[in-house]
């Protein structure tokens, strides 16, 4: 009995060091990620600045520029540089470690994901339209924030991949709302959906369907195991005439009802 025990100690410590590393992987990959996106949402402001700068300069060398003119430029480059102060710190917000949870607001997490994401988004031209209840989740908002930010990720690669031109609009709708002390969040896409056949292997470690873009298949795999790990909750995925829906199912702490 003693000898059971132990391996099934063995066992447990096994699948939970694998998961950690899973985990650790599936974080630097979105890191990745993340700095793209923050060279993405550099370049415009950058630019900005250094156009204003040039004109203030030029201006100035020939005398033909007022002091009220250079205060809307010195105005505006303020107002860019507070822009991308502000983007580093949400950056660096998400990638903060936070082990404790806590009952956090899920309006502010779609706010903080429409910040990182509003920009990259835009340049593809995919809207992101979000439309919730308000409630209080129990949990590490910055786990939930790589859950829901890997999906949207998912989404516009599918929109990308599948569309005919980048003239048409790519849009993906995030709904929430509460039902029988569960929040529903759904995440749909006009990117065509899913292959039938491989709707049940989407959530399988290793599974993807980007080998040739080096897709290392842990994103889904991950979420899943966040979800049900950490938040008790379950995540699934079903096609509709336009792309895919992926919806998660959430307990709602009572007092936040």
């Amino acid at each position: 009995m003693i000898s059971i025990g132990i391996d099934v100690t063995n066992e447990y410590d096994e699948k939970e060091k694998m998961q950690q590393m899973l985990y650790a992987q599936s974080k630097l990959a979105m890191m990745g990620e993340m700095m793209g996106m923050i060279i993405h949402q550099y370049k415009q402001p950058l630019q900005h600045i250094y156009m204003l700068s040039q004109l203030l300069a030029e201006s100035a060398s020939e005398g033909t520029i007022s002091n009220r003119e250079v205060l809307e430029c010195t105005d505006n480059i303020n107002e860019q540089v507070m822009y991308l102060s502000k983007t580093i710190d949400d950056f660096r917000d998400f990638f903060k470690p936070q082990q404790q949870m806590y009952l956090f607001s899920l309006d502010k997490l779609f706010l903080e994901i429409k910040a990182l994401l509003k920009l990259p988004f835009a340049k593809q031209n995919i809207m992101i339209d979000v439309t919730h209840e308000e409630v209080s989740i129990f949990g590490i908002s910055t786990e939930l924030k790589q859950v829901i930010i890997n999906l949207l990720n998912n989404a516009k690669d599918a929109i990308i991949m599948t569309r005919s031109s980048s003239r048409v609009v790519g849009n993906i709708k995030i709904k929430a709302h509460v039902q029988n002390a569960n929040l529903f969040i759904t995440i749909s896409d006009n990117g065509g959906g899913i292959e039938p056949t491989i709707l049940e292997k989407i959530f399988e470690n290793n599974f993807t369907t980007k080998e040739n873009s080096g897709g290392s298949g842990l994103g889904l795999y991950i979420s899943k195991m966040i979800l049900e790990d950490h938040f008790d909750a379950s995540i699934s995925v079903y096609n509709s005439n336009d792309g895919a829906i992926f919806e998660i199912v959430l307990p709602v702490p009572i007092q936040s009802l």
